[in-house]
Order: C-alpha cells, then structure tokens, then sequence
C-alpha cells in the first residue's frame, strides 16, 4: 500500500487503534528499502505526529490479549498516552493493567502507573522516625533517616555501619564528591 493510500484510509474515523497500526504496519521504516521513511516522515506524510504513529505500532509489540482488546476499541487514544507514557520496559506491564481496570469498569490514568517511590518530604521522613520508634525498631534504620534530614553527620553513619558489622576496615568508606563508590 503506497504512502496516500494509508493516509486517506486514516481518515476514516470509524477505524480502531489496531486497524490504525496495522495500516501504518505497511509503511513501516524496516521495510526501508520499500519506502525508505522514518516514523517521523510517515507521521508528516499521513497529517498525524511522530508520537501518534509510534504509539499505534507499538500496538503491535503488545501482547495478544491486548492486541485483541484494542481490536474491540476498549482502549482510547488517551489509554495509549498512558500506556506509552512510560520507558518500552514497562509497556506490557501498563497495558495489561489498563485491560484489567477496564474490565472492572475503573479508569486508569498516569498516575496510577507511577512508581511509588519519590523522593519523600522532611516532615514524611520525621513520620518514618516516629512509626519506627513506636514500633520499638531503633539503631541503625532510625540513624539513616536522621541522616537523611541532616540530624546526623556521615562520620557517626560510618561508625555505626562499622560497630554493626564488626568491621575496622576505611577502605570502603565513600569519600564524599566521589561517584564511584555509588
């Protein structure tokens, strides 16, 4: 299929993601020596961003059970910027949890997909203190989030590791402005 082929049959607005990604399948860059365009150039000639035309093939990396439900159009082009919104590692894993709260009925946005771990805020790490000390947990964990807030300098840190490990040795002891040691 030539290139103003696939860009009028895009127009069609009763096509689903998957009918959009296999259309754009025909003109894709391996097939270099077909057509010779980059994602970039395939989006300009057809009217559509790059980002557009990648999130459509990339469709077609997903797994079957969503290839299948994109077939159906339970996911909207917003579900594909969420989906896709993420590194290519964790495109299977977001899918699939779209499917899933899509079958439940529940909406899933980016948010939802984050990881959990951010950087946590003095007041969050002086709650962790506390919840660790009511839980009679004291000692090194407790001395780390101190250090963490700047309660406690690196020398008493290196210390404690020291006397908890039984170790006398320096060699192991970060120098601070040293990235090697990370």
């Amino acid at each position: 299929m030539d290139i103003e082929s696939v860009a009028e049959a895009l127009k069609n607005p009763k096509l689903n993601l998957m009918e959009q990604a296999r259309l754009l399948q025909t003109l894709e860059p391996r097939k270099r020596s077909v057509h010779g365009l980059t994602l970039r150039e395939i989006g300009r000639r057809v009217g559509k961003s790059y980002l557009w035309v990648r999130r459509r093939l990339a469709l077609l990396q997903l797994p079957e059970e969503v290839q299948k439900a994109a077939e159906e159009g339970l996911f909207t082009p917003t579900d594909l910027e969420t989906m896709f919104s993420y590194g290519k590692s964790r495109w299977n894993q977001s899918a699939l949890r779209i499917l899933k709260d899509k079958k439940k009925g529940l909406r899933t946005d980016r948010n939802d997909l984050r990881h959990k771990t951010t950087r946590k805020s003095h007041e969050r790490i002086r709650q962790m203190i506390r919840y660790l000390m009511s839980k009679n947990i004291g000692g090194l964990p407790i001395r780390l989030l101190a250090w963490c807030l700047g309660r406690v300098d690196d020398k008493q840190i290196y210390a404690e590791v020291k006397e908890v490990n039984d170790d006398d040795s320096e060699e192991d002891v970060p120098v601070p402005g040293r990235v090697d040691h990370l």
